[in-house]
């Protein structure tokens, strides 16, 4: 029987002072928090309350273990209603307007994969025209491992958004079964092409030290090769942020992520941007920006010259963010 994994409210603070998540969300819409790579960030957790619902079982999790291992869709449960969800993120928005709040970015995540939520096209559809309403200048981000995307109502609603950031940590069939834990029905090669047919994605891995390593020369060829076949717009590293459901689990130090993301941009050719963070060391590796100045804090590294909306003159400010979204570490 596992154990119970993070704190009961479903956030922790850190040493360093940042709010993150640990363990299952309370609520259905959080924050806004402050997201390391999207600034003033509105949560949008799509689950029933007190359930990890994923097509994955990541070792690393903040949000713990997956107790429904599940793809496409299911109605045995009581999932939270479309009504409901976009009346909560009305409700945060209406405040966050009424209270001079900023607001950069809608980003869906929360305790499992969102693309399961079974209206979620409807939901994605009514949180743009919120977004236009509340805060027209705010980004519809989906976080997502693609386990989904073979459906077509998925694809479509995913096209809508600012951004889709898809999970992928290995390629190998026994380093994705040890790092991800997909259901038994998904190929990782079929996941891949899905990927490379969709329209600029954003690639996020996780890497990890560990029995569920994937830092070995031959796993990074590997994901590489997929990262050449895929061509994603921006790819972001980063390693565990946090105590992970599996102890067993370490971080990758700063020095490791730097060597690959400096051969993502020379065989691959896109912008990488990777997270550092100071849990497991004394002190916080100093990350350097693109102009050459020293971030404070050094929770972040940027590299070939990143620009996309807004991001860039973020980079200063971002590394003193206090909470952090699920999936960012």
């Amino acid at each position: 029987m596992r154990r119970r994994f993070g704190s009961q409210n479903g956030l922790r603070v850190l040493d360093e002072g940042r709010q993150v998540v640990h363990g299952l969300l309370p609520e259905y819409v959080f924050g806004p928090v402050d997201s390391r790579r999207y600034g003033k960030s509105l949560g949008v957790n799509p689950f029933p309350l007190g359930e990890k619902i994923c097509s994955f079982n990541c070792p690393y999790c903040e949000c713990g273990w997956t107790n429904k291992h599940w793809v496409g869709k299911h109605n045995e449960i009581l999932w939270p209603s479309l009504v409901t969800l976009l009346d909560e993120i009305e409700s945060r928005l209406k405040k966050a307007r009424e209270q001079g709040e900023q607001i950069d970015a809608i980003t869906f995540a929360g305790n499992g994969e969102p693309t399961l939520y079974p209206e979620f096209g409807e939901l994605i559809e009514g949180t743009l025209a919120l977004r236009k309403k509340w805060v027209p200048a705010a980004r519809v981000i989906v976080l997502t491992n693609a386990s989904e995307l073979h459906r077509t109502d998925i694809r479509e609603a995913l096209l809508k958004v600012d951004e889709t950031c898809m999970k992928l940590d290995a390629v190998s069939p026994e380093v994705v079964r040890a790092i991800n834990k997909p259901h038994s029905s998904l190929s990782m090669d079929s996941l891949i092409s899905l990927m490379q047919a969709f329209p600029s994605p954003v690639i996020q891995t996780m890497f990890v030290h560990g029995p569920s390593d994937n830092t070995g020369e031959k796993e990074i060829a590997l994901w590489i090769a997929a990262l050449i076949r895929i061509h994603p717009v921006r790819v972001d590293l980063y390693s565990i942020d946090r105590a992970a459901p599996d102890p067993r689990v370490s971080r990758v130090p700063a020095e490791t992520l730097q060597a690959i993301a400096d051969r993502v941009r020379r065989e691959v050719g896109v912008p990488v941007l990777f997270i550092n963070s100071s849990y497991g060391q004394k002190k916080p590796v100093k990350g350097v920006g693109v102009t050459g100045r020293v971030l404070r804090g050094g929770f972040l590294r940027w590299v070939c010259g990143l620009r996309i909306r807004g991001i860039e003159s973020e980079a200063l400010r971002l590394s003193t963010h206090k909470n952090e979204l699920p999936g960012e570490e």
